[in-house]
Order: structure tokens, then sequence, then C-alpha cells
């Protein structure tokens, strides 16, 4: 029995708390990018936790007055912030400089993005009730059109693939001029 129970203790994994103390996360709200670890706690919804050390230390960064869902993407030394519930509509995004205290709000209401080539944005945007895909400069500040769309169809970004190629759906009845709804592939980086 005393074997047994040793090897038994043996074999278990060792596990080590990382996260904050007493704190819970929001729904997906333990992010990790490029190994650095994002932390949402839900008790103050404004409020991120960087740790660059495994969970062994953390720094604490405000993006947002409200909101429960969030993405973080770092981009050679630029985060680029997600903020707010998807349940309320359309959330915040935000560019900050690592080292400044500024977070720059980038003027677009939107349900998803990515960061592509040197830094520009691909979003999932709602305005007047219909979806479109937005690409913006490399400062954030310009928004284009990124996939045309017909008026009776929605579009939502899924992500990216394996390759780092842009999925895009779109959703909603077929076009007048026959164009199905479906999933497309970027082969340009948006």
């Amino acid at each position: 029995v005393i074997l047994a129970s040793m090897l038994a203790t043996g074999t278990m994994a060792q596990w080590q708390q990382v996260g904050l103390w007493g704190e819970v996360p929001t729904t997906g709200g333990v992010q990790v990018e490029q190994d650095v670890v994002f932390f949402h706690p839900a008790s103050d919804k404004g409020m991120v936790f960087r740790s660059e050390d495994q969970g062994a230390t953390w720094q604490q960064i405000r993006f947002a007055d409200q909101g429960d869902s969030w993405k973080i993407i770092p981009h050679h030394g630029v985060d680029f912030i997600n903020g707010g519930a998807h349940q309320a509509g359309p959330s915040n995004l935000f560019r900050h400089v690592l080292g400044d205290n500024a977070w720059v709000d980038l003027n677009v209401d939107i349900l998803n993005f990515e960061v592509v080539g040197e830094g520009r944005v691909v979003a999932c945007a709602v305005h007047n009730g219909q979806t479109a895909i937005l690409i913006s400069d490399e400062s954030g500040s310009q928004w284009d059109n990124g996939f045309p769309l017909p008026e009776q169809l929605q579009v939502r970004l899924i992500g990216k693939d394996g390759q780092g190629n842009l999925l895009v759906q779109t959703y909603g009845d077929p076009a007048p001029d026959g164009e199905l709804p479906g999933l497309y592939r970027s082969t340009d980086l948006g």
C-alpha cells in the first residue's frame, strides 16, 4: 500500500498558483500572447493585469471603464486592446505603446480584430446595423473597406488560420446577384 501511494504521488502533476490570489477571471479572461500572460479579473472589469514572468509578478494596466470581454494583441511594442462587452453591442478598440501612459482610442466600434503586416488592424465593425470588415493604416487613424459585401449579407471576422491568413465568414440571405454566404480566406493578409 505504501509503495502504491508513493507511485501515485510521484505521478501526480505539479501545480503552481500563478493568477492573482483570490481573483476570478472573466469569461475568456486569461490569455497568453508571445509569452506574456494577461489576466482580467471579474471584480474590476476595467483592469487587466500583465505578467512577463509566467505569473510570478503582475503589472496593472487600465484599458477601459466597462466590459467583460476583451482581446489583446501585442505587436512590435504596441498593445492593441479590444475592451467592452459583446452583450452590450460593439466595443472599443485602443492602441497603447508600451512605456507610455496614454491609451489611444482608434474610434471604431468593433466585434473582433486582428493585427497584420507592420501594425495594420483588420476589424469587424458595426455601422447602422450592418457589419463590415475594415482595414486601418499603420497608425490606426484611417480606415478603409477591406471586404466587398452585398447589403443582404453580414460578415464576421473569424481570426487567422494556421498559416496566418485571415478568415472571414459571410452569413444571411443570398444576394440577388447569386452571391452566397460562405467562408473566405485572405491570400494577402487583408
